[in-house]
């Protein structure tokens, strides 16, 4: 039996030096925005599909897959919290506020 959290997102960077990108012509850097938008909502498709293709050849192994409720999501989120928030709290504010504005569209 294996118990499907969703707790975990799986994030790849796409870095600029900012001050080069500043001195791109505004219609690259629309372009290149464009783009890593488009490939991070490809990506999301990409992973989605592997989620449940993997899922799939699990129950088809005779894999017991066992999602939880709100309620049981909120109690894990609950028991996480505090490692969480130590987590955040090393970072940089800049970084986590463009983390929680993508978890944010990610999950309309």
């Amino acid at each position: 039996m294996i118990t499907l959290t969703d707790h975990l997102l799986g994030v790849a960077l796409v870095l600029f030096n900012g001050s080069k990108v500043e001195s791109w012509p505004g219609d690259i850097r629309q372009a290149v925005k464009a783009a890593v938008v488009e490939a991070t909502a490809a990506q999301r498709r990409f992973a989605e599909e592997d989620d449940e293709n993997c899922a799939r050849a699990m129950i088809d192994a005779g894999v017991a897959l066992v999602r939880l409720n709100p309620e049981e999501r909120a109690e894990l989120a609950g028991t996480a919290r505090f490692e969480v928030e130590r987590t955040r709290r090393r970072l940089n504010d800049d970084l986590v506020a463009l983390f929680d504005d993508d978890i944010a569209g990610a999950n309309p």
